[in-house]
């Protein structure tokens, strides 16, 4: 749930951290005081010697190519979040009535919004089928099963600045989300270390999105340095997985309720090592290499490294409730630790 999002976030940001990384050194290599030096006994580097943008030129091309490169990353996978979640909340809130009543309200406008704008000839919602675009809608409110328009929840035109994904939260019913990324250890950590807590989240996102739309408007008041653009590199990463797991912890959560969540076991005592005695809660399986979940409030996803019974090893353990066990994940847990399953 959400990992595969995850996953290709991080990949395509470690992309453009090498690219960053890669150019900032070339231009010291070309600019620096051992370029000319280094170009005479190199024929490749006396090449790139030869006509070398200047390096002001250089500098601020590839400012606006990685901050606008990083925002658009970070604003589709945003957009993905929404589209994934809001796809799976009908499996776990059946009926449309027990949505809260900010959803639906801003289903039913943001519905709206898209049928003003609607047309065969026009790009923004042309994939959308216009008999499509109200169905679900029209299904929750004849009590039928329904499924969400997700991009009834994206129709406002504002950057993710803070306000605007507060409201586009609170708007999925999380009225709370800052506070919760606010309050995530790998935001919290790094605005106290790389940031020296000088900045807030809310703070250094605004900058960010300034920063990014000085980039694609000309009006460029600062160049970020290789260092800089890395940083807002890794807080967009950690910020996306904030809200990732706000968004798969409320669906976790949600399926305890409606089956499709399996309570698999509770941690009852922390050992060194990564090794976790528990309980079973459920008839259920546990493998090897097998990815769960696991939290209390926030649920991270997890991978089963090894299974035990007092001092016997096993490569899979069928669980029945009461029953205790060894567990090693890749995580870090506490005592009272729920694992769950997804059972779509």
């Amino acid at each position: 749930m959400f990992s595969v999002l995850s996953t290709q976030f991080r990949d395509s940001i470690n992309d453009v951290k090498s690219v960053v990384g890669w150019q900032e050194d070339l231009r010291q290599l070309v600019h620096g005081a051992l370029g000319a030096e280094h170009a005479q006994a190199n024929t490749s580097l006396s090449l790139l010697n030869t006509k070398p943008p200047q390096k002001l030129a250089w500098q601020i091309f590839d400012h606006c190519a990685a901050v606008s490169r990083l925002y658009a990353l970070f604003e589709q996978t945003i957009c993905d979040l929404v589209t994934e979640y809001t796809g799976l909340l009908p499996t776990v809130v059946p009926k449309f009535s027990d949505l809260c009543d900010r959803s639906r309200n801003q289903l039913r406008i943001g519905i709206g919004t898209i049928l003003t704008k609607w047309g065969p000839d026009k790009p923004l919602y042309s994939s959308i089928r216009e008999e499509s675009i109200a169905a679900g809608f029209a299904d929750g409110l004849r009590g039928k099963p329904y499924h969400l328009l997700a991009d009834a929840f994206l129709v406002s035109p504002e950057n993710f600045r803070s306000t605007a994904l507060g409201r586009l939260f609170s708007d999925l019913g999380f009225d709370d989300a800052i506070s919760f990324a606010r309050k995530y250890e790998g935001v919290r950590q790094f605005i106290e270390t790389r940031l020296s807590s000088t900045e807030t989240l809310e703070s250094y996102l605004d900058l960010f999105v300034r920063t990014r739309n000085e980039s694609s408007h000309g009006n460029i008041s600062t160049i970020a340095s290789a260092k800089q653009i890395i940083d807002y590199a890794d807080f967009l990463c950690e910020l996306f997985n904030a809200f990732a797991i706000l968004l798969r912890s409320d669906i976790l959560k949600r399926g305890t309720m409606t089956g499709q969540t399996q309570d698999v076991a509770e941690i009852l005592h922390v050992y060194t090592g990564g090794i976790y005695g528990a309980s079973a809660r459920s008839n259920s399986k546990l493998t090897i290499g097998q990815r769960i979940y696991a939290g209390k409030k926030s649920i991270s996803d997890a991978t089963v490294l090894s299974l035990q019974i007092g001092r016997d090893s096993h490569s899979t353990l069928e669980l029945k409730p009461g029953m205790e066990f060894g567990v090693s994940l890749d995580i870090p847990l506490k005592n009272g630790t729920h694992m769950y399953q997804w059972n779509p």
